[in-house]
């Protein structure tokens, strides 16, 4: 899979995780299941203009934290959790400081607000890492090659204490 397929895949993926995870918050899944006929399908619907607002948003973070993790060849799922939340948590600024004053209601008026971003970026962090993040910096190697060298079996010295070769004595 080419690079830039792999990573267009695992961001849409991750903020379609995103968006159904900031949907859940709003609605649990008990509240969906006692909702009568489609309207639990129209709520979880809101899943996909959710989460084209959060594409919009986190694609420059996105992509920077991608391109560093790619460079540095990180395939850990902590970092690209981290990098989500890191990024859900620039959305949660980014909406409080949008805040008019007068405002009866601020998103900082309780947790649960900060909670549901954090915990959405975590569960698109993640989602990229399973999908794209665990494959970070992997190229196919062609079998008889390693780092563009061939193997070799020519070297026949017997190795020493600690896998070294022997020294010569003089």
């Amino acid at each position: 899979m080419s690079l830039i397929f792999r990573v267009l895949v695992g961001y849409l993926i991750a903020c379609l995780a995103a968006g159904l995870t900031t949907v859940l918050f709003a609605w649990t899944p008990s509240d969906l299941a006692n909702m009568q006929g489609e309207l639990a399908n129209d709520k979880l619907a809101l899943a996909m203009p959710v989460a084209t607002q959060i594409a919009l948003f986190a694609a420059p973070f996105a992509l920077a934290a991608i391109a560093y993790g790619e460079w540095r060849k990180w395939r850990d799922w902590a970092y690209y959790a981290a990098a989500g939340m890191a990024i859900a948590l620039f959305g949660y600024l980014a909406q409080y400081q949008s805040e008019a004053p007068s405002q009866s209601w601020s998103i900082a008026a309780s947790n649960y607000p900060l909670i549901a971003f954090l915990t959405s970026g975590f569960v698109g962090g993640l989602a990229y890492w399973i999908i794209s993040g665990r494959l970070a910096a992997m190229r196919s190697v062609p079998p008889n090659t390693t780092n563009n060298r061939p193997i070799s079996n020519t070297d026949t010295r017997k190795p020493g204490a600690g896998g070294r070769p022997n020294a010569q004595r003089s």
